[in-house]
């Protein structure tokens, strides 16, 4: 087996010439020296980086520190594929690698994946609805999800070459809203973003394969045009109008309580399996129909209908994470039984909140998860262990990093997304401050004389490579500010002698009645994260037994667990 790396010029094509391919044969397994990286880099192309297994003993072919200067893209992904296949890696027939999260930007991941691999595209992007969504995490935690503002720049001229070589009459329908719309408004910008991923996810899907798009009345009528372009208008399926029930309604207009989903096939050859809902009737003596009956009166049972009565999560659910935007498991139950049966593979290229991944998984499903936050990332992982009873080495994590080096680069191109990881990494939970930085607040039990008490840690991620006076300054600002007592300095590198002391000068707080001394200033570096995470994420915690009445040491509870009953 060769493991073939993908190669993606600079406009975001997928094509390359012989030399580069060559030169990525001979890289395969192992680091590409840096005579093999300059002749690809030479070629004007940007390389895509081999990140497999992560508990399974894959195997890692990746680009020096060194190099990464030159690297544009920070999510990297291949596959392994037979020596005759070396002039398509993506035309592949070896069997996808699965039960895989991917972090990082999708359209880069997409075009790693096999040509026609995927049973099942489920997806929820943004919606362009011109608002920053935040995740809650109980009191008064929030960090930002994601902002769903859209602004035109040069990833979509790029995007636009791509998508005139692959579909003329999509480009000139998006050619057509630009010039209605003009670049400074977000709609054209969105719909190129979408639509360049949406190519991918239509070459990725099988022949029976089936996708639905989950959107609202903001653009659905605009991706429908599109989504007509790329799976042709015969292949469309259903538009599901999915109803539910939330507070708030305006008096000016009809209260805006129903989402989109639009549901196409590849081919004439789709998937479906029917699903069954109640239909209540009067008991007037049918002929050959089964009658059941319940609290509500007679039924049948008849063949769904496009119009689908699901409750949204609410704020008392069981199911909330505080994820904006998370979709109830009853609404992807029914779409996956629908459209999938079980071992086929189901692909969510915007997975959020982790509810396709962990109803794919519960069904017996294959499943694929891409997100461009740690949030999601942490959020869908939690799920995996938790309510799924994985261990971790039982799926692979790709794009997070797994070394020092990794993380360095983390921090270099995306600073947010480096503090949420850092703070993810030692199970605080994300809280952005005024000035849009991301800390960690973790809350604890103590006891002091002989009564419990709760109270709260702060994590704060230096500004710099190794913690400075003012990263202390900063963490007893917010230490007061959030009512905390005892807080946590992360840094890249580890803390010099001097400011080592000048952490333990903050003095030392008294835990477990006075038998515990703890210092209440402290470090902890990416290294501690990565290689001891166990130690890194430790500290003295009581929670008080709910069965036996006595006082216990325990470890922190699940960042992601439902509320208590």
């Amino acid at each position: 087996m060769d493991l073939l790396l993908n190669v993606l010029p600079s406009d975001g094509s997928t094509m390359g010439n012989q030399a580069v391919r060559e030169a990525m044969s001979r890289s395969a397994d192992r680091q590409i020296s840096e005579e093999e990286y300059e002749e690809i880099k030479g070629s004007g192309l940007a390389l895509g980086l081999v990140v497999k297994g992560r508990g399974r003993g894959g195997s890692i072919a990746r680009i020096t520190p060194e190099m990464r200067s030159g690297v544009t893209n920070d999510i990297y992904s291949a596959k392994e594929v037979s020596a005759d296949h070396k002039n398509d890696n993506r035309e592949t027939t070896e069997k996808q690698q699965t039960r895989t999260l991917y972090y990082g930007d999708n359209i880069n991941t997409l075009r790693a994946i096999a040509t026609n691999s995927v049973n099942l595209i489920y997806l929820d992007p943004p919606y362009n609805s011109k608002r920053v969504y935040n995740c809650s995490f109980g009191g008064n935690a929030q960090a930002k999800a994601f902002d769903d503002n859209w602004r035109w720049d040069h990833d979509q001229d790029n995007w636009m070459s791509v998508i005139r070589d692959h579909s003329k009459e999509l480009w000139g329908y998006l050619d057509a809203l630009l010039k209605i719309f003009k670049r400074r408004d977000g709609l054209p910008a969105y719909l190129t973003a979408m639509s360049v991923r949406l190519l991918e996810m239509h070459r990725v899907l099988k022949e029976d394969g089936t996708i639905y798009l989950h959107v609202d009345q903001t653009a659905s009528h605009y991706l429908k045009v599109a989504m007509d372009q790329i799976f042709g208008g015969e292949n469309f399926r259903n538009e599901i109008i999915w109803s539910y029930k939330s507070g708030g309604a305006s008096k000016k207009n009809f209260a805006k309580k129903h989402d989109t989903i639009l549901v196409y096939g590849k081919t004439d050859k789709t998937k479906f399996n029917p699903q069954k809902e109640k239909s209540y009737i009067q008991q007037c003596g049918f002929k050959n129909i089964e009658l059941y009956q319940d609290d509500q009166g007679w039924f049948t049972f008849v063949n769904m209908r496009d119009v689908w009565q699901i409750d949204m999560v609410g704020r008392t659910s069981r199911e909330r994470l505080g994820y904006p935007t998370q979709k109830p498991i009853a609404l992807l139950e029914r779409i996956i039984k629908a459209s999938s049966d079980p071992g086929d593979l189901v692909l969510d290229p915007y997975m959020g909140s982790g509810t396709t991944i962990e109803v794919a998984e519960t069904l017996g499903r294959s499943w694929i998860g891409l997100d461009v936050t740690h949030h999601a990332v942490a959020c869908t992982t939690s799920r995996l262990t938790e309510r799924c009873g994985l261990a971790e080495e039982e799926f692979d994590i790709v794009g997070v990093p797994e070394d020092v080096d990794a993380a360095k680069h983390l921090w270099e191109t995306d600073r947010t997304q480096f503090e949420a990881w850092a703070v993810l990494g030692v199970h605080a939970i994300p809280h952005q401050t005024k000035d849009e930085r991301i800390i960690g607040l973790r809350p604890f039990s103590d006891i002091r004389e002989s009564r419990l008490i709760e109270s709260k840690a702060i994590y704060v991620v230096c500004k710099h490579l190794r913690p400075e006076l003012s990263d202390i300054v900063r963490l007893k600002g917010l230490i007061r500010e959030q009512e905390g007592e005892i807080g946590f300095l992360l840094s890249l590198e580890e803390c010099d002698d001097k400011m080592a002391r000048a952490l333990a000068d903050e003095g030392t707080i008294s835990q477990n009645n006075g038998k515990i001394q703890n210092q209440r200033l402290q470090h902890i570096s990416v290294r501690d994260i990565i290689e001891n995470p166990a130690s890194a994420r430790r500290f003295f915690c009581m929670e008080r037994s709910k069965i036996h009445g006595r006082v216990d040491t325990t470890e922190q509870i699940g960042l992601f667990s439902p509320p208590e009953e």
